[in-house]
């Protein structure tokens, strides 16, 4: 494997990941929210991103919470691959309670996210819901 200072990204992105936008004057967007919302900057349709306050607040706020129960997913994936002797108790009962209380608010604002116009707050949400049964039984077994 190339060093990663040489790879095609790390051209565009000193932090040499993944996504990477390069724009038509060669500069470049690295992040998934920053690339996001620079493309719904490009259209004069509704807005992923809305202007307005409080609306532009909630979508943030969801995207926010959908974006950090993936990074816990992660976490609790990356812990459970360590030997099962160097796994930490207390972040799997960290982790265990993150999730309860980021899906227990995900269910209070069901009805909410429902009647709401898509935002990014809604991918974010999907996200989540299309990744998290892919890895419950991985998570759910091994934290309980």
């Amino acid at each position: 494997t190339p060093p990663i200072a040489s790879s095609p990204v790390a051209e565009h992105n000193p932090l040499g990941k993944i996504p990477t936008l390069v724009r038509p004057d060669g500069r470049p967007l690295y992040d998934s929210r920053v690339i996001a919302e620079y493309l719904d900057s490009l259209h004069a349709g509704p807005k992923l991103f809305p202007a307005a306050v409080p609306a532009r607040f909630e979508a943030l706020r969801w995207q926010a919470l959908g974006d950090g129960i993936l990074d816990f997913l992660l976490v609790g994936l990356s812990e459970r691959a360590r030997p099962a002797e160097q796994q930490s108790a207390d972040l799997k009962t960290a982790l265990a309670v993150k999730f309860k209380a980021a899906f227990d608010q995900l269910e209070r604002e069901a009805s909410k996210l429902a009647a709401t116009p898509m935002t990014i707050g809604h991918i974010a949400v999907a996200a989540v819901c299309l990744v998290w049964p892919l890895f419950f039984n991985l998570l759910f077994y091994w934290i309980s």
